[in-house]
């Protein structure tokens, strides 16, 4: 359990990112269909899979610098009520700029994303959460 301290929440926003991107790599095959599928040899296999990366590589900085910036200042937050509304709200920007961004076509991913970051966020803050929600 880790304190809400700046560092903890990048590499929370990290570990969320590279474990829903791995996630939807493998739904539907993508990953094969996309990367594998498509290469004649070698080289291609790794350029293809460098196309691939890249563009979850830039949402995952772009999302990571953004949304630790306001889980940090929503931690820094005294009373529990005002922290759940507004990581709520949080989840609902979050969710509506990843559709958007990302996945317009497939609503579910955003959901996905969803339940990974509040799982996660229960493994990685839980006793600073078990205090500030007790306030």
């Amino acid at each position: 359990m880790w304190k809400p301290k700046f560092f903890n929440i990048i590499f929370y926003f990290l570990i969320k990112y590279i474990i829903f991107f791995a996630i939807l790599a493998f739904i539907g095959n993508r990953f094969k269909s996309i990367v594998i599928d498509s290469s004649d040899n070698k080289s291609e296999l790794l350029s293809n899979f460098l196309y691939y990366s890249l563009y979850p590589t830039i949402i995952v900085g772009l999302f990571t610098l953004v949304f630790s910036i306001a889980l940090f200042l929503l931690m820094k937050m005294s009373r529990g009520l005002y922290f759940l509304l507004m990581y709520l709200l949080l989840l609902t920007v979050e969710y509506l700029l990843y559709t958007y961004l990302a996945s317009p076509s497939d609503l579910m991913n955003g959901f996905y994303n969803m339940m990974i970051g509040v799982l996660l966020l229960l493994v990685f803050f839980y006793k600073y959460l078990k205090i500030l929600i007790s306030k």
